[in-house]
């Protein structure tokens, strides 16, 4: 069957790792007659986790996408990783979504990263339904998952199912839809306001009226459908599906032909000998061999019925995997399509030496490290200017071990990485400024260049800004000092990067005859680094927002866990035989806890945490980086570098 012409759902899965999305994911290809029989994460033969290293170690690491056509409409599936090491991979996903299925478990409930992604999903305004799996596991309570969703994620949920026998393989949920009350009869009146009187005076309230408000709510993020289910066990699938198709929004044609989309992931054949995009149009229509970006489309394929298919053409709101895009990037976008690029879950937060266990293998390390780098652009390395030396920026130790495994397998290179280090900031103490005016202090540079630079807010990043006007320089020449204090902003006076600074180019000097943009460019670092000497710089330490979940006896170990490791605690809060302790740590100091919670609880509680931001580190914990770049705080070493290079 051809779906060119089909109205068109773009929707991603989203959960806390081990939730079931990707078993959910499985039923609803089944069901739909996508595939014969549905797969296992625990049998490593699912159909999304398509790599080795996903079916044996039963985790998502990549963003797959697949598709299912039901009751005449087709959906595109995008299944994400769960766990908070590979957030990049969630975050590139939702920039085509049309709409999102957040899976909850009922056993464990509303976690940390699950409360994460729900709001960013709001943030975005993508329409959602909750769906809360594994109802029939041993203990489950469904009602409390709905006071926490309620308590943690929003009030604004419509229940459209009971359950009976919760806890057991014998559970059950109805099909009924939901059930009138005053508080859905007011969360649906914020799209129809004669509803709340219509329902006051006793008038019927016919259900196809309410099916139509709730979809419109729904879409406008006005409320959250609840069902519930398993996944594993074929509880609530048929419910669901219809959900999706009820209540989650088309994508919406522009009126424009001209082609526009955005590109969300790259990839490579698996013996890397050809590059892929895939991508998400958003208005017109792509054939086989048009330019895009300079570049000329080979080959176009569609997900259908879970599979991929060659053809000639995709139209508006499809997800197509191309080939022949050899210049576009993640996140890169044509035509009129646009980009919401400040979707921001998370940040590296380790550093980590690698390099060949075969020294000789260097280059290629390199070239498999450039490949991985453009299928996720949060993998980014460093080169030292002074040795071999390569850095490599990462979210956690479970990624680490993914890369090492993907170099060995994927590219056949054995690779070693140091113990990670944490990655801190770096901003100044205070406001200073420098100048350097044309052979000043004996330097050979035909340009002069005053700097002010002052600490900002924390999360500020850099700002950069001239008084200096171009009737007085010309653009070319401030393009130079700004990219001349850019190239160094990585690496700041204990080697860090720079942050939270505001640098102002407040004066110049000019010589008609012998000034150039690359001398500007070039003394641009010393003024900017003879700044910052004049102040200092203090350091700034990643923290995490913790949630810690544990028996009631092993309280008095965890709160004294959290005290040395420098915590922030709120109140400990006591369910039943269960204690639940939340708050902000260092990430230096939580290394490995979450296994240590797993032996001193004999795999009876939790700890989870994610991406916090940024705050002082204390002056015993300052941890110095080593140099990758000549430091133009040297300057001799530093004049000496920029000669030689010429």
């Amino acid at each position: 069957m051809n779906f060119l012409n089909e109205k068109i759902k773009n929707i991603g899965i989203f959960a806390h790792v081990d939730a079931g999305k990707t078993t959910l994911t499985e039923q609803l290809l089944y069901h739909t007659g996508a595939i014969s029989r549905p797969g296992r994460v625990d049998h490593g033969d699912t159909l999304t986790d398509s790599l080795d290293l996903e079916k044996e170690r039963g985790i998502t690491i990549l963003s797959a996408s697949t598709s299912y056509y039901y009751k005449e409409q087709k959906v595109n599936i995008i299944d994400t990783p769960g766990h908070t090491d590979f957030v990049a991979e969630v975050e590139r996903s939702m920039l085509v979504l049309d709409g999102a299925i957040l899976v909850i478990s009922a056993k464990e409930g509303v976690q940390s990263h699950t409360k994460l992604l729900f709001n960013t999903l709001i943030n975005k305004g993508v329409p959602t339904l909750l769906f809360i799996n594994k109802i029939d596991r041993m203990g489950v309570n469904v009602q409390k998952v709905l006071n926490d969703i309620r308590r943690l994620l929003t009030g604004k949920i419509i229940v459209m199912q009971t359950v009976k026998n919760e806890g057991s393989r014998d559970a059950v949920v109805d099909a009924t839809g939901m059930r009138m009350t005053d508080d859905i009869v007011e969360l649906l009146s914020e799209v129809d306001e004669t509803l709340m009187m219509d329902y006051l005076e006793g008038i019927t309230l016919e259900s196809q009226r309410l099916t139509t408000l709730l979809k419109i709510a729904t879409g406008e993020c006005l409320t959250f459908p609840v069902f519930l289910g398993s996944a594993l066990n074929n509880i609530g699938i048929e419910q669901i599906l219809n959900a999706v198709n009820e209540y989650l929004p088309h994508f919406q044609n522009s009126d424009t032909e001209i082609p526009g989309g955005i590109v969300f992931r790259i990839g490579h054949t698996q013996r890397h000998t050809g590059r892929f995009s895939v991508l998400k149009l958003t208005s017109g229509s792509l054939k086989r061999y048009d330019t895009v970006g300079g570049d000329r489309i080979t080959n176009l394929s569609i997900w259908e019925n879970g599979r991929l298919k060659a053809v000639d053409r995709i139209s508006a709101g499809e997800i197509g995997l191309v080939t022949g895009l050899h210049h576009m990037n993640i996140g890169d976008t044509f035509g009129e399509a646009k980009c919401e690029a400040d979707i921001s879950l998370g940040k590296p937060t380790l550093r980590a030496k690698i390099s060949p266990k075969n020294k000789a293998r260097r280059k290629e390390l390199l070239e498999a490290l450039s490949l991985m780098r453009e299928s996720d652009p949060y993998l980014s390395y460093e080169l030292s200017d002074f040795n071999d030396d390569i850095h490599i920026n990462l979210f956690g130790y479970v990624q680490m071990e993914i890369v090492r495994e993907m170099l060995r397998r994927d590219y056949g290179v054995e690779a070693e990485m140091e113990e990670p280090m944490t990655i801190y900031m770096e901003t100044p103490l205070g406001r200073a400024s420098s100048s350097k005016m044309i052979h000043e202090d004996h330097l050979r540079f035909y340009a002069g260049i005053a700097l002010v630079i002052e600490p900002l807010e924390r999360g500020s990043g850099i700002q950069y800004c001239s008084e200096v006007g171009t009737g007085d320089l010309k653009p070319t020449f401030q393009k130079g000092v700004e990219e001349g204090v850019s190239a160094y902003l990585d690496q700041g006076l204990k080697g860090w990067e720079m942050t939270d600074m505001k640098i102002t180019f407040t004066d110049f000097q000019f010589d008609s005859v012998s000034s150039t943009p690359k001398e500007y460019r070039d003394l641009a670092p010393i003024v900017l680094f003879e700044a910052l000497k004049k102040v200092g710089t203090k350091l700034l330490w990643p923290v995490s927002n913790y949630t810690l979940n544990i028996p009631v006896s092993a309280m008095g170990k965890a709160i004294s866990d959290l005290q040395q490791m420098k915590a922030v605690m709120n109140e400990p809060v006591i369910d039943g035989e269960t204690c639940i302790i939340k708050g902000s740590v260092p990430y230096e100091n939580q290394k490995h806890y979450e296994i240590k919670v797993h032996e001193y609880t004999s795999g009876m509680g939790f700890f989870e945490s994610k991406f916090g931001g940024y705050e002082d580190a204390p002056v015993d914990m300052y941890r110095e980086r080593e140099k990758f770049k000549v430091d133009p705080g040297n300057r001799g070493k530093y004049i000496l570098s920029k000669l030689s290079a010429f």
